[in-house]
């Protein structure tokens, strides 16, 4: 049965709503995983496996997705006992800070199956919401819910380094991490409360959603799908060469405390919250494709920026350019999904690609880690993989950005031209804003 205007837009307000604390729960838990394994005492190879198998079994996961929404004959109903799941999940990670053989090893099953949970349920969910939004609002509506998404995410990241802060310097931080993580459970099941406010409209669909890997891969071949998810792909492996690394660079490298380790961390998610407005805008207005270019041959020079310097300033600045660069990559990739499938078979080519880029994650995480293991004897492998990282993200960006195409008809410009606008009206915007917060900061801790 179709809904109704009004039902649409009240589901839209408490997806907003859903947005909100589950980004609490993020900035509560998912953020502080690195810092969490780094106090269980987690080597080099742990962090890599914390950064990437939990995602790669997720993304394997989003492979059910389809059979699984079989059994529940309802995306709303799936959506909401996966979001519940993951809640509760952090309740036994909780119990790690009191064993004494394995917790390293329980922790990374338990944020396995809590990335799990969240994964096999996030094509379902992406489904849900394409059939809730018009093709011209779908950016725009994101851009919003992706800023209050933020400036939740930064409430709760910077809430809980204080947290931490304070019981730290009582040598209490197990505490610490106890209260934040039953904080997180509870933010996630009060987000599932907000799903099951949602109505959900019939899935417009004319064929089964179903598609097996053959299929699949009949479908995209030669197509500009095909070239987007190369560049995704290859793309993830170049990222997660050096990702999962940074928290332990900054927490073992550089003994940032965590009251700056948070700072430094909420600086991007700042950034793109201020700038998700623009963003959205320029996306419904010159499409997804081109501000993925521009996103794209920016981004990579973000790993590198650490290689110059470890003072907290330099940091600082170079997060708030992660922060613009990664939220026109992120928004545009968004974008251009939803524009170039169909609402019939988005779930199985949102699960499809997710496997892939899983399967990249994870290799090059471990080939991170291996080049941190036999390049031990510099003074900072870290400095290593950071610059490695950067090569590889420009290199496949050069290469296969210029070859995808624009899914719907959008106002032409160049990319030199576009790249232009961006930063100028990024500059007056994102920058100024996240300096004066960072100089609040800086000026309150001295």
């Amino acid at each position: 049965m179709e809904i109704t205007d009004k039902e649409k837009q009240k589901s839209l307000r408490y997806s907003l709503w859903d947005g909100a604390f589950y980004s609490v729960m993020i900035g509560f838990g998912e953020s502080f995983f690195a810092p969490f394994a780094v106090l269980l005492k987690a080597s080099d190879w742990q962090l890599g496996i914390l950064g990437t198998i939990p995602q790669t079994l997720g993304s394997i996961c989003q492979l059910l997705s389809v059979k699984v929404l079989e059994l529940f004959h309802s995306r709303k109903m799936m959506t909401v006992m996966g979001a519940a799941l993951q809640g509760l999940l952090y309740l036994p990670m909780i119990l790690c800070l009191d064993m004494s053989e394995y917790s390293v090893e329980v922790f990374l099953l338990m944020v396995a199956l809590y990335t799990m949970a969240g994964a096999i349920i996030g094509p379902v969910w992406n489904s849900w919401m394409g059939d809730l939004l018009n093709e011209d609002e779908r950016a725009r509506y994101f851009a919003k819910r992706n800023r209050i998404n933020g400036l939740t995410t930064l409430i709760g990241f910077y809430l809980a380094g204080l947290i931490l802060h304070y019981f730290s310097e009582s040598n209490a931080d197990k505490l610490g991490f106890m209260l934040l993580f039953f904080a997180a459970c509870l933010m996630r099941l009060i987000s599932a409360a907000c799903l099951m406010k949602k109505c959900e409209p019939p899935q417009q669909s004319e064929e089964s959603a179903y598609l097996s890997p053959t299929e699949f891969l009949s479908r995209i071949r030669g197509s500009n799908y095909l070239t987007f998810l190369k560049w995704q792909i290859l793309m993830n492996f170049a990222v997660f060469l050096s990702a999962p690394f940074f928290s332990a660079y900054m927490l073992k490298s550089l003994n940032l405390s965590y009251s700056v380790y948070t700072l430094v961390c909420t600086l991007p998610i700042l950034t793109k919250m201020l700038a998700m407005p623009l963003l959205g805008r320029m996306i419904d207005r010159f499409g997804g494709r081109r501000m993925l270019s521009v996103g794209g041959l920016l981004m990579p020079f973000s790993s590198v920026l650490w290689i110059f310097s470890g003072d907290v300033w330099w940091l600082c600045l170079a997060q708030i350019y992660a922060g613009l660069v990664w939220g026109c990559v992120e928004l545009s990739v968004f974008s251009f999904v939803y524009d170039a499938t169909k609402s019939r078979n988005r779930t199985a080519y949102v699960a499809y690609s997710t496997v892939l880029g899983g399967i990249s994650t994870l290799l090059g995480s471990a080939t991170g880690a291996a080049v941190l293991h036999y390049f031990s004897w510099l003074s900072s492998p870290y400095h290593l993989i950071f610059l490695l990282s950067t090569v590889l993200r420009l290199t496949v960006s050069l290469i296969y950005l210029p070859q995808i195409r624009e899914e719907r008809k959008v106002r032409s410009i160049r990319t030199e031209d576009l790249l232009i606008k961006m930063i100028g009206s990024m500059t007056n915007r994102g920058l100024t804003y996240s300096l004066i917060i960072m100089k609040r900061h800086w000026h309150r801790r001295r």
